[in-house]
């Protein structure tokens, strides 16, 4: 945690089949019950320190130690959780908070 890497995701889609079935997983779409993790900016900008905008808390840690617990959430409910949906704290140039609407 609160290092950046690249992943090597062709390897991982390689390796997903054994994993899963290692761990007894099937496929999503199997899921009589489906159930949607919602992660809410779980972005490097956010959650890495020294990003732009790390958000330390008053631990000083605080974005690493969420997603460290929202890691260990998610390898703890993989046979129940259907998807997972990031979102991404996205703006624009000609968002209104910006110095070009300021007067």
């Amino acid at each position: 945690m609160g290092a950046v890497w690249r992943v090597p995701y062709e390897d991982r889609a390689r390796e997903a089949p054994a994993w899963a079935q290692r761990h007894a997983l099937g496929p999503a779409a199997a899921d009589s019950f489906r159930l949607c993790l919602l992660a809410v900016d779980v972005q490097n900008t956010f959650c890495i320190p020294g990003f732009e905008l790390f958000v330390a808390g008053r631990s000083g840690t605080a974005a690493v130690d969420d997603n460290r617990r929202l890691c260990e959430f998610v390898y703890r409910n993989l046979g129940t959780i259907t998807q997972t949906i990031p979102s991404l704290d996205t703006h624009h140039a000609m968002q209104v908070f910006h110095a070009i609407w300021l007067v």
